[in-house]
């Protein structure tokens, strides 16, 4: 059933004379009590479904669904409302269907949800227990935004951009070499006589961007295979490019239009560096309490030299953390690590010492605050229970949801080999760089050092000599791709990547120590079987047509919509109740009190 805990909406005239009136109510002693309105109690829609049972809406539910939309998703101006009420009316009770699903079947009993609520659980029990500890983390006033960006401007850049568009041809059995050429080749020919591309990738391309006419969007470098980008980004604007030969057919690429890099202004990278700033405090005072905290009796967190060891030896059960009730072991760090990956599903963090060792420290930390805040009662009872009964209707939804979209998708193998071919960028290996980290202390005479490290990238000596003369320590960090060398050091990546086999980076300094690397072999990106990554592919076709399979799913779930009754008269009220105004602040309340 849909939850009664909706508000009916007010609105205000804002003048003069209502905030007057307005104050002056809240001097009176008198106190009143308030009761749902009748057109808050109202039924607005019934569903009848054998399958799911009796299902009413309110007014209210709907009213307060409005307020919690953001206004870039509230209808324009002008807009049918009664027409917009409906599509809102019917989106709410499929999702109220699925939660119906996802209870019926015992989603909550599932593992991967009962390890989100868990995960849920300690996070929600983290922040509001941060929030007790340090209640100002997350205030940070203008001229601090400000000071940020200034001196941090190398942070706020747009590398260049380009807006593509894409068209396929199928190499077939029976479609013969070069009339897979001339056919492509004509069409580059349209396009250059003043034919619209997208509208022949619409018409001609055989695969899935047909549906986009032939969009790819915005691509940076980086983001597509090599041949591909270097064909993308030598095309001058509105010209196809030469037909580009695979082994699954040939493809044309057209820029519509061309960005060159450029530096954010304040207010593009306002919202980033307001995220940037709060992460930094949250960080900070995770650190300076945690080395306020004293580790409980009987707990274990191995160093760093301890943890290698453990990796050396390959001792799966050996236990690498325990605080409290919380035990990891070597192997459920490794797991932990593998499924850390990008919404491309790619690796995020290192399976080396360097990244194991990473996220055995954040364990560390957080688990030791976590500890901490439940033992000495720092987490609020009513609110972390309000959080987590909102997390449990959201995320049996979003399972619910998530599940009925994948099966949709996997239902349907061509059309997901389709998409595959489509979008082979992103499933293929990134470069990768097998590299080897030198980590060399301060020590007594930091400059010397130094200048040392410097004068032997410049002569190309090797790592290992390097290491004996310095007494540093060297890392064998395997094949890694960008993203994770920005985890180790946000300098390695433009480090690294420039170089070839054999070569050292200049020395930096990371922290209380000098580091240098040294790259040992590349490995190119290379397109991924389709075996290999079909759990990828399925994942990313959902997130890119969500809408579409949505719609799918609505149609499975409603039919035609005949047993969905929306009455009226209260679709009615709710359209003259008008969509919410703006929040009015002090500010304009002492403004308009003030008057001209």
């Amino acid at each position: 059933m849909f939850s009664h805990s909706g508000k009916a909406r007010l609105t205000f005239a804002w003048s003069a004379l209502g905030v007057a009136v307005l104050l002056g109510a809240c001097d009176s002693t008198t106190e009143t009590t308030t009761s749902p309105s009748d057109s808050e109690a109202e039924v607005v829609a019934h569903y009848n479904d054998p399958r799911y049972g009796d299902l009413s809406l309110t007014v209210a539910e709907v009213d307060a669904r409005v307020l919690a939309l953001p206004p870039a998703k509230r209808p324009a101006p002008g807009a049918d409302l009664d027409a917009w009420y409906r599509d809102l009316i019917r989106e709410m009770v499929v999702e109220a269907l699925l939660r119906s699903e996802a209870e019926s079947e015992g989603l909550e009993q599932d593992s991967a949800f009962a390890q989100a609520r868990r995960e849920a659980e300690k996070q929600q029990e983290f922040q509001l227990c941060l929030a007790e500890l340090r209640p100002d983390f997350e205030k940070i006033g203008e001229p601090e935004l400000k000071a940020a960006y200034e001196s941090r401007l190398e942070q706020f850049s747009a590398p260049e951009r380009r807006l593509v568009y894409h068209l396929f041809l199928r190499r077939a059995r029976d479609r013969a070499e070069q009339e897979l050429r001339s056919e492509i080749e004509e069409l580059r020919a349209r396009v250059l006589r003043g034919e619209s591309f997208s509208r022949l990738a619409e018409e001609r391309s055989e695969s899935e961007g047909r549906h986009r006419r032939g969009f790819v969007g915005w691509v940076v470098r980086g983001t597509m295979p090599a041949g591909f980008e270097k064909v993308v980004f030598d095309l001058e604007e509105g010209v196809p490019s030469e037909p580009v030969v695979t082994h699954d057919g040939m493809h044309l690429f057209y820029v519509e239009q061309a960005l060159p890099a450029r530096s954010l202004s304040f207010a593009e990278a306002r919202p980033k560096l307001r995220e940037i700033l709060v992460a930094e405090r949250s960080r900070a005072a995770v650190e300076k309490l945690v080395a306020e905290i004293k580790m409980p009796p009987g707990s274990k967190a191995l160093d760093r030299e301890q943890l290698d060891g453990v990796i050396e030896a390959g001792d799966s059960e050996a236990t690498v953390l325990r605080i409290g009730p919380t035990e990891l072991s070597y192997a459920d760090l490794r797991r932990f690590v593998a499924r850390q990956r990008d919404h491309k599903g790619r690796p995020t963090i290192p399976m080396n010492k360097v990244g194991l060792w990473q996220v055995l420290e954040q364990a560390r930390r957080r688990e030791l605050l976590h500890h901490h805040c439940r033992e000495s009662g720092q987490i609020p009872t009513e609110a972390m229970a309000s959080r987590m009964s909102k997390w449990r209707e959201a995320a049996l939804l979003h399972f619910q949801r998530r599940r009925r979209l994948t099966a949709l998708a996997e239902a349907d193998e061509q059309r997901l080999r389709l998409f595959y071919q489509s979008n082979i960028g992103d499933f293929s290996s990134r470069p990768q760089w097998q590299v080897r980290l030198l980590e060399v202390p301060l020590g007594t005479d930091s400059q010397a050092t130094m200048v040392r490290l410097e004068k032997a990238a410049a002569a190309g000596e090797t790592l290992d000599a390097v290491a004996a003369e310095t007494g540093g320590r060297i890392e064998d960090l395997g094949f890694i791709d960008v993203t994770a060398l920005n985890r180790i050091s946000a300098k390695l990546p433009t480090l690294i990547t420039p170089l070839e086999p054999g070569s050292l980076t200049p020395p930096y300094r990371d922290g209380e120590r000098l580091e240098m690397a040294e790259v040992v072999a590349r490995r190119q990106a290379e397109p991924l079987p389709f075996e290999e990554v079909r759990a990828r592919v399925v994942a990313a076709y959902v997130d890119q047509y969500t809408h579409e399979l949505y719609e799918e799913l609505e149609t499975e779930l409603m039919g035609d919509g005949s047993k969905l009754e929306i009455h009226p008269e209260a679709l009615a009220s709710l359209r003259e109740t008008g969509l919410p105004r703006p929040d009015v602040s002090i500010e304009d309340l002492e403004a308009l009190l003030e008057g001209p």
